[in-house]
């Protein structure tokens, strides 16, 4: 699902935590379709974030996340108790590694390229031209 941001973000933490949100909602809610129809992907529910300091506000052992704005801690408190329950994982990759950057983005044939790799997507214009 992909739409617009209905909030202004001061900070790029806090347009990360906002996006890790919306995130973690669908994959907690894609995670609990499967599982009622009994499918196991053998995978945990992970979110990959390309922001060191939203991860690390994720994932610290420290008791409290301290902002300055009162809504980005109530947002990251929710996040950070998916992630300490374990509905969620926030792991960070790097930007050049983001695959999600390919639904959002422009690429150069380059990164085009890559991003067809990282989604494991081939080329069946052969096969198919064979069968015809």
């Amino acid at each position: 699902m992909s739409k617009k941001q209905t909030h202004i973000s001061t900070s790029t933490t806090q347009a990360e935590l906002i996006a890790v949100s919306e995130a973690a909602k669908e994959l907690i809610w894609w995670t609990r379709l499967f599982k009622s129809v009994e499918l196991d992907l053998h995978e945990d529910p992970t979110i990959g974030c390309d922001n060191l300091q939203t991860v690390r506000l994720l994932n610290s052992s420290a008791p409290r996340l301290i902002t300055k704005l009162k809504h980005v801690d109530i947002l990251g408190h929710w996040l950070r108790e998916q992630v300490d329950l374990g509905s969620i994982q926030v792991e960070w990759v790097p930007t050049g590694q983001m695959p999600a950057d390919g639904f959002t983005k422009a690429l150069p044939k380059q990164k085009h390229d890559i991003f067809v790799r990282q989604l494991n997507l081939v080329d069946l214009g052969d096969r198919i031209r064979r069968l015809l």
